[in-house]
This record gives structure tokens, C-alpha cells and sequence, in this order.
């Protein structure tokens, strides 16, 4: 992990005033970040996982072509035999 100079002093001065590892404390504050925003990490999540589903659907009509997936295929699979 690549920190900048700042930050990277504020860890180290913090890691030898409280005596734990840089590690220890980058640890620390990745899981005390995360949880603080745990709700918009899932929200996220959802957000992802729709996008994922609505893409892979067959029957769901593409705004570029007006066609379904379902139909794409079927016109490819004719124009190739």
C-alpha cells in the first residue's frame, strides 16, 4: 500500500507514540472505515448485483439495438449458418 508522505509520518509517528505496527494500525482503520460505512458498501453491493442480473437477462431489451439477447443470438445463429 503506497501512502503519501503526510500520511505516511502521521502513521509513523502514531505507531511509535502508541507502540503497535504500522500494520496493526492501518488494520485498525480500514475495519473502523469500513464499518462506519457499511451501509453504502452494501447499498453499492445491491447497486452492482442489479446491474449484473439486468445484463445477463435474456428477455431484456438492449436500448441500442432494440432487440433482446435472446434475439441477438437467434439472428447471429442464422447469419452464421
Amino acid at each position: 500500500m503506497r501512502l503519501d508522505i503526510r500520511a505516511d509520518r502521521l502513521l509513523t509517528e502514531a505507531s511509535v507514540l502508541l507502540r503497535r505496527t504500522k500494520t496493526d494500525l492501518l488494520t485498525a482503520a480500514v475495519h473502523v472505515y469500513v464499518e462506519r460505512h457499511r451501509e453504502q458498501l452494501e447499498r453499492a453491493l445491491r447497486a452492482a448485483e442489479h446491474r449484473i442480473s439486468e445484463a445477463e437477462d435474456p428477455h431484456r431489451i438492449d436500448p441500442e439495438t432494440g432487440m433482446t439477447k435472446a434475439e441477438w443470438r437467434e439472428l447471429w445463429s442464422y447469419i452464421r449458418n
